[in-house]
């Protein structure tokens, strides 16, 4: 739709493949969309100041509980990009994919809908996002260094760009940060920034290779909870002064997808909040070194680990070997009925002082004394 005419100020527009051409600044401030548009989208000026051009867009169906979205947007020579998504319901998504906006360096998210951004092109010097919604607000894509995503009170999901040097604020809520482990590698020269705010929050590293976290990754990370590891493959936690200042107040970790034949190492002992750790590993434990270690510090730690799978061999196999140091600590290892590994011992657990609890579950079908523990 080409407009020409200046007598037209607001523009209601449903359904596919929509071209809005020519507008003027009245009309780009005023553009509702009342139900989806899944094929593109595509709104440009009649004359563009090339400052400070304001596109605005209402995502608001006729039914309330009904969600409104936006595909592949073509947003060309506007600044700013209003949503303001006000239907839909709690756990569904009104969702707007920018699939071209090379000139938007603002984007300020609005409503009481659940939204979702899919920032795959805007400026190439950087954005600023900011949500206020009183829904959950979800961020996705690559941005340019320099750039900022800020989200306010709902339980937000921020993913970080792969292109390193922007600024993640979560604010207020059980809000999730996701990203490959390299993009929390940090330099010192351009390093993403990242405040998960009040709140349970979680850092999910999305890995699924072998992973190797060092204190590094935690540099510039600040008011975290959890750390969720995807990995199917070895991995380690290894913590440190960043890793403290990132979980100030305790941290609890979670594995549980490793492999069979896959190793896994948490050297916390730097650490002396309360630790949770979760393990679940599909390991069979029919090698030498298929181990799975877990040392804590001083907290009032738990740490559990389900290898229901993990039987041994005859001679060498691998291991559980946990020590918790000080603090009221909790461990329990879940294993399957183990074989007569006269080698390797199967169970080692030293919980260190404080009032602590030892389960070990598993069957024995030999009585050889590397088979069971020593605690």
């Amino acid at each position: 739709v080409l407009f020409r005419s200046a007598d037209v100020t607001e523009i209601s527009m449903t359904g596919n493949a929509k071209t809005l051409s020519g507008l003027n600044a009245t009309q780009a401030a005023a553009i509702t969309v009342n139900a989806d548009v899944g094929t593109s989208m595509q709104a440009s000026l009649a004359t563009a100041s090339g400052t400070a051009d304001v596109l605005t867009l209402n995502l608001t169906s006729a039914t309330a509980t009904t969600n409104v979205s936006v595909a592949a947007a073509v947003f060309t020579g506007f600044e700013t990009v209003n949503l303001n998504a006000t239907t839909g319901t709690a756990g569904t998504d009104s969702t707007v994919a920018f699939g071209t906006a090379g000139d938007t360096s603002v984007i300020n998210v609005t409503g009481t809908a659940d939204v979702v951004t899919t920032l795959t092109s805007t400026k190439s010097t950087g954005v600023t996002v900011t949500s206020t919604t009183t829904g959950a607000y979800t961020a996705t894509g690559n941005i340019a260094a320099g750039s900022s995503i800020t989200s306010g009170s709902g339980a937000d999901a921020l993913t970080v760009s792969t292109t390193l040097g922007s600024t993640y604020s979560s604010g207020a809520g059980a809000d999730t940060i996701t990203g490959a482990l390299t993009s929390f590698v940090n330099t010192g020269v351009t390093d993403h920034v990242i405040d998960a705010g009040a709140g349970i929050d979680t850092l999910a590293i999305s890995t699924v290779g072998a992973s190797v976290v060092t204190d590094n990754h935690f540099t510039n990370i600040s008011n975290m909870e959890k750390i969720t590891l995807a990995a199917t493959a070895s991995s380690s936690v290894t913590t440190g002064g960043a890793f403290n200042s990132a979980f100030a107040d305790g941290v609890t970790i979670t594995a549980a997808a490793l492999a069979d034949e896959k190793t896994f190492t948490y050297s916390g002992g730097l650490y002396g909040k309360d630790t949770t750790i979760t393990l679940t590993s599909a390991g069979v434990g029919d090698a030498a070194a298929e181990d799975i270690t877990v040392t804590t510090g001083a907290g009032a730690d738990t740490v559990s680990i389900t290898a229901a799978s993990f039987v041994g061999q005859a001679g060498d196999s691998g291991s559980f070997i946990v020590n918790t140091r000080a603090g009221d600590d909790t461990i329990t290892v879940t294993a399957g009925t183990l074989l007569a590994t006269t080698i390797s011992q199967t169970f080692t657990v030293t919980p260190g002082t404080g009032a602590d609890t030892v389960t070990l579950s598993t069957g024995a079908n030999s009585t050889t004394v590397t088979a069971h523990a020593i605690v």
